[in-house]
């Protein structure tokens, strides 16, 4: 950057003075860099916290010398591959590391929940959409996560929807009164689960996946029988509520996968 086409590039003009100047760049992540480049390893730490392992990525991807990592690449991003931030996904995505990456949008997909205006919140209730971290982050990464949470949820409450459904049909008289009661306790149990309104769709539910999953096995209904002819459907709801959230499936984008590799020839990670 120093000689190539760039705004910190010596002068032409041999006689003006040579100031590079690094706007916005913090000064750890930027001493980190310095040490590689100027082969201070002694100065180059061994182990980081996810941030800071984003905070000097950021660095190098901002100045195009990614591949300066290669020789910590692996070491760094398996000592905070356990954190449960979402920067583990950004940190995967600039290092190629795919399978970290799709393991960490996965989680983030199943404990984001929403506020009022659709944008996705972590578990601690921070936008994921933060712009701080813009850099590391793909552009439509957010839009992706969203998409595989509303279709868990969805697949979580179809069920119900179906039986909610179902209950509100009831012909016969005797049917009738079944489902008066089982409809009426259901209503009851959700508001005190805090499902009040119960939500029938994914859009309908601002929690996470794992959130819902918790309410669930809360959730009862009281038949107007008694014996062997009480009808209980919520087991059933919930082992088909669990199932779909044990055999989620999401394809990760071809272009996601080819960015990873070209990643990763910087990096030097093998996978």
């Amino acid at each position: 950057m120093l000689f190539g086409n760039f705004a910190e590039a010596k002068p032409t003009d041999d006689t003006a003075e040579w100031v590079v100047r690094l706007p916005g760049d913090r000064f750890e992540p930027v001493l980190t860099v310095l040490a590689i480049i100027h082969h201070r390893f002694d100065l180059v730490p061994i182990t980081l916290t996810a941030l800071e392992l984003y905070q000097i990525l950021a660095v190098t991807e901002k100045y195009d010398m990614t591949e300066i990592t290669r020789p910590w690449a692996r070491q760094w991003i398996d000592y905070v591959q356990q954190t449960t931030q979402p920067v583990l996904a950004w940190i995967a995505w600039e290092l190629g590391e795919a399978n970290i990456f799709m393991h960490a949008v996965d989680m983030l997909a199943i404990t984001c929940g929403i506020d009022e205006q659709g944008q996705l919140l972590t578990e601690k209730g921070a936008l994921l959409a933060q712009a701080k971290y813009d850099p590391l982050r793909p552009t439509d990464i957010l839009e992706h996560i969203a998409a595989i949470r509303l279709d868990i949820l969805g697949k979580m409450l179809f069920p119900l929807h179906k039986l909610v459904k179902d209950l509100k049909k009831a012909k016969s008289k005797c049917c009738e009164t079944c489902a008066m009661t089982n409809l009426g306790s259901l209503t009851i149990s959700a508001a005190n689960c805090d499902l009040d309104p119960l939500p029938l769709s994914g859009s309908e539910f601002s929690g996470s996946v794992l959130e819902l999953e918790g309410k669930f096995d809360k959730l009862s209904m009281i038949s107007s029988h008694d014996g062997p002819n009480a009808v209980d459907p919520m087991p059933a709801m919930r082992s088909l509520a669990k199932l779909a959230v044990e055999n989620r499936y999401h394809a990760t984008p071809a272009f996601y996968l080819e960015h990873m590799e070209n990643q990763r020839k910087k990096s030097g990670i093998m996978i």
